[in-house]
């Protein structure tokens, strides 16, 4: 299923960001397709990291769900022109992340509560992880059939464990925002 996930509004916005974030390395794209072809993602998702970045270089309405990209960095391995484009499709994500509207998809809900759980636990604690996303996303009863036989099967535990490192990771999660808010690499 593919989700609307920039502003129409904000693309020419959104493209001089992404042109100045990534130096303007999207502008490289001669729309070779190596990236997509050698992306593990795209055998098994319609995710096609070749016209997510023409779409964003040329400021056309990106509609293409970015979200599937697992930063595993081959498309950067095979890029003829050296284009992080793993890079890019993080911008994206965090660009996603700034409209009110796109807000509220699932995928970002699912990543805050990911992330949250990180922070917090130095792990993730998948039962509240689901609860948090489940509540915020309106999911409530999606999937529901698999949390029993996970539990039984001791796969996701009903209480949180920390990591002996928590506040270590804790402490990751504080740099990355402070190196955020001063607007570094």
């Amino acid at each position: 299923m593919t989700e609307k996930t920039i502003n129409p509004m904000e693309n020419e916005k959104l493209r001089k960001r992404l042109i100045e974030k990534t130096g303007g390395d999207i502008l490289k794209c001669f729309s070779c397709g190596k990236c997509a072809a050698s992306c593990p993602v795209s055998q098994f998702l319609d995710f096609n990291p070749r016209r997510v970045i023409r779409k964003a270089a040329l400021g056309a309405d990106i509609d293409e769900d970015f979200w599937p990209c697992v930063s595993c960095f081959t498309c950067n391995a095979r890029c003829p022109n050296g284009i992080d484009i793993a890079r890019a499709m993080n911008i994206l994500r965090i660009e996603a992340q700034k409209d009110k509207k796109t807000a509220r998809l699932p995928g970002i809900i699912f990543a805050r509560a990911f992330l949250e759980s990180v922070e917090k636990n130095g792990r993730l604690y998948e039962l509240g992880m689901l609860a948090k996303y489940k509540i915020k996303s309106g999911r409530l009863l999606d999937d529901v059939e698999f949390g029993p036989p996970l539990m039984l099967k001791g796969k996701m535990g009903l209480l949180p464990h920390k990591s002996k490192n928590a506040k270590a990771v804790g402490e990751i999660f504080r740099r990355v925002r402070e190196i955020d808010a001063r607007g570094e690499k």
